[in-house]
């Protein structure tokens, strides 16, 4: 690794536990709640590395197709799901989508919590909901929650 990919590497490291501390704060000093501090630094890990990866297929000049979003099978819906939390307020979202690319429904809905694990796991939890409510049959669900996913399939030793 160059200095300089260091030096980046560095900063992205400060500025999101910049973020990540700033957003506990927010949620002990204003919301009163409690943290898993633990969930918060596995959670603070996988962005970082989430997105040194993002930049390393930026940097090789990957072909856009192989970072965005892919389709499913045929006859099968994808559920995309994600939580945004800021200072003062936290969002769910879910989006499906056919097995052509095409949207076939979005949903928003306001939170509670500002416990990023919960937000994601609560996001999960809707998408399952959704997906009950919509009476889709073959679906995949997906996210950027890496600890709850691999919970979710099985890998116990990386849970909370």
């Amino acid at each position: 690794m160059s200095s300089k990919q260091s030096q980046e590497q560095n900063s992205l490291r400060i500025a999101l536990t910049l973020e990540a501390i700033w957003n506990l704060r927010n949620q002990v000093c204003f919301k009163g709640e409690k943290c898993n501090i633990i969930a918060i630094i596995m959670m603070l890990n996988h962005r970082f590395h989430e997105m040194v990866i993002v930049d390393d297929q930026i940097a090789n000049q990957i072909s856009p197709e192989k970072i965005l979003w892919t389709k499913p099978p045929p006859g099968t819906v994808k559920l995309n799901v994600d939580a945004a939390c800021s200072s003062d307020s936290l969002w769910l979202a879910v989006v499906a989508r056919d097995d052509q690319g095409s949207i076939l429904k979005g949903w928003t809905k306001a939170f509670c919590s500002c416990d990023a694990v919960v937000a994601e796991t609560k996001a999960i939890l809707w998408a399952v909901q959704i997906v009950k409510s919509e009476n889709f049959h073959s679906v995949i669900i997906k996210g950027d929650a890496k600890v709850c996913f691999d919970t979710l399939n099985g890998d116990l030793e990386k849970c909370n």
